[in-house]
């Protein structure tokens, strides 16, 4: 049995994400810098932060922190929108097991 492009399963965000970044990787460099330039509007970022995770749950430690949390870090302090909160706080046993001591900061 084949699956159609209308089938529930193509609704799934971890399918989304995949299938995103298998077009971002056929692009140019000026199109997949537009991936990334979405993390400079904040009102953009809880649009982009759960695919951004899908992605983590896939990499290992040395992956994440030189691909990943070096962008992360920027957005953290952000305040608003409130989304961006609640989805770090939902990933945060898996930045927990992804980030060094070194970078976790208790304050």
């Amino acid at each position: 049995m084949f699956l159609s492009l209308q089938d529930p399963f193509f609704d799934d965000i971890g399918v989304k994400s995949l299938n995103y970044l298998d077009t971002l990787f056929q692009r140019d460099n000026q199109e997949k810098a537009k991936f990334y330039k979405e993390f400079v509007s904040p009102t953009m970022i809880p649009f982009v932060l759960p695919n951004v995770f899908s992605i983590a749950k896939l990499c290992n430690q040395a992956e994440f922190e030189k691909h990943i949390f070096v962008h992360l870090k920027s957005i953290m302090s952000l305040q608003e929108p409130v989304q961006i909160l609640l989805i770090f706080m939902q990933n945060m046993e898996l930045m927990l097991k992804l980030t060094s001591p070194n970078d976790v900061k208790i304050r």
